[in-house]
């Protein structure tokens, strides 16, 4: 089966020094990977393709206000991006599995197919996450700084560190169009059979739907320090 991926990271830094007291820097980091779809069965139904991308920016300086005082600051931003869509996704005719599955096309989440699972009927594993759709959106704000003050034998540290966070997810359903388990003597001692008459167990299988959601959250901590 075909699978593997790539990956990718670029990083870009700049130093400037505005004056004998003041240093300037600034840090731009890139980095994506590609996961392919693993294709265990030979067919158009793969594992989920996995994108995700990494961008972070960081801006410092640092002061020299006096010969035992130095402010040091820094402000950065991190932006994730996760994926993980199987290539089917959206191409998908419902009503090639019956009237069922067409009448409902319209009400569901994401139009992908309905999974099969065979208990004891070897690897369940390659198809019971081929319909794993997230997509993930993280946003992280960072500001920083510190104050450190030299008095005799003592070096003071007075800082704070102010983080915004914000995250947006969707997707998240196993079972968009439904995980259906098959058992024996449920009817039959054959699971193959029982597959076959559509008698799945009821109360194990299920049509998933899933809604967007988003999150917003504010840490912030202020410290102290004495050295000497």
């Amino acid at each position: 089966a075909s699978s593997g991926g790539s990956s990718n990271q670029v990083v870009a830094r700049a130093d400037y020094s505005l004056s004998p007291r003041q240093q300037l820097f600034a840090r731009y980091t890139y980095w994506n990977t590609n996961t392919l779809g693993t294709n265990y069965y030979h067919n158009n139904m793969p594992q989920p393709q996995v994108l995700s991308t990494t961008d972070q920016a960081v801006l410092g300086d640092t002061i020299t206000l006096n010969s035992t005082t130095v402010l040091d600051v820094r402000a950065s931003y991190l932006r994730f991006l996760f994926t993980s869509q199987p290539p089917f996704m959206g191409h998908i005719n419902q009503a090639n599995f019956g009237p069922a599955f067409a009448a409902i096309a319209s009400t569901e989440t994401w139009d992908s197919v309905p999974i099969p699972l065979l208990s004891g009927y070897g690897n369940q594993y390659p198809l019971s996450i081929i319909n794993v759709i997230q997509y993930y959106n993280y946003d992280k704000y960072d500001l920083t700084g510190n104050l450190t003050k030299t008095l005799g034998r003592h070096a003071l540290k007075f800082g704070g560190d102010f983080q915004p966070n914000q995250a947006f997810l969707a997707g998240g359903s196993g079972g968009p169009d439904g995980n259906f388990t098959f058992i024996q003597n449920s009817p039959t001692t054959d699971i193959f059979a029982n597959f076959m008459l559509g008698q799945d167990v009821q109360t194990s299988s299920s049509i998933t739907t899933s809604r967007n959601t988003s999150s917003y959250n504010l840490t912030q901590g202020y410290y102290v320090n004495d050295t000497y």
